[in-house]
């Protein structure tokens, strides 16, 4: 039986980021995704898919320095090793379900230092704004340092550079 989720919003993802964490679960799931961010102090993300774009095109997921950022979790693991990315997939969809509606970036990271971004799917980003928002529809990175593993990029576009990430000033590893 599949269960259909509302995603998550834009601003319940700034609330988290605000105090330092970012959890996107179902209501049933909280008691395990907390032992899990108490445990490992990151973000865990329950496996489903979730809409970036809620009302504008700059919405975009923006990780913070310092924070690892989580996929692939069922909900019920005690260990981050627990997790299993292709079973469980984390989408961060830079769609809506309007026709030509998109988020430019599904993930931007800014001056972003010592962040982890592991085990998502990140699809769906047009980057076609014109200027920086040309570049780089599933992950825009500027002078950042951060760590990708475990991660899958499909159906990005941008105008200029590379669809899927594009990269300035940055050590991505």
């Amino acid at each position: 039986m599949t269960e259909t989720v509302d995603p998550i919003t834009l601003a319940d993802l700034g609330l988290a980021l605000v105090i330092g964490i970012a959890t996107f679960v179902f209501a049933k799931q909280i008691p395990a995704v907390l032992e899990m961010i108490l445990l490992r102090s990151a973000d865990v993300t329950a496996g489903g898919r979730y809409t970036v774009f809620e009302s504008s095109n700059n919405d975009t997921v923006r990780l913070a320095s310092g924070i690892g950022y989580y996929g692939g979790f069922a909900g019920t693991e005690t260990e981050r090793s627990q997790r299993d990315w292709n079973t469980h997939r984390t989408v961060l969809d830079g769609t809506t379900d309007l026709v030509g509606v998109s988020s430019f970036h599904v993930i931007t990271a800014l001056s972003t230092l010592d962040a982890t971004l592991d085990g998502f799917v990140v699809t769906r980003g047009f980057a076609l704004g014109g200027g920086v928002e040309s570049y780089a529809g599933g992950m825009l990175v500027m002078g950042s340092r951060l760590r990708v593993a475990h991660c899958v990029f499909a159906e990005n576009y941008a105008e200029l550079g590379a669809g899927a990430i594009f990269a300035y000033g940055s050590e991505l590893t």
